[in-house]
């Protein structure tokens, strides 16, 4: 099973943020799947939950980690994973 990385109270409540508030879906969507994988769900329940393609998820899910320092949560073009 995949799971994100852990990730600290502060990233969680930045993510939470995020996923309330950023203009782009898919920044939303990939800080929701990140939220999702810290609370135990597993790919597949995400990928349910978001009815999103589970290999997208699953790439945000491993190797990328979610500040927005690093530019993970920019928005990128249409059609882009």
């Amino acid at each position: 099973m995949k799971f994100a990385q852990t990730v600290s109270k502060e990233v969680q409540q930045e993510l939470h943020k995020i996923y309330q508030q950023h203009a782009c879906f898919r920044t939303r969507q990939r800080a929701h799947a990140i939220l999702l994988s810290q609370r135990g769900y597993t790919l597949n329940q995400i990928q349910d939950i978001l009815q999103a393609d589970r290999d997208s998820i699953s790439v945000g899910l491993t190797g990328l980690m979610p500040t927005v320092s690093q530019g993970w949560m920019i928005c990128h073009a249409q059609g882009d994973p």
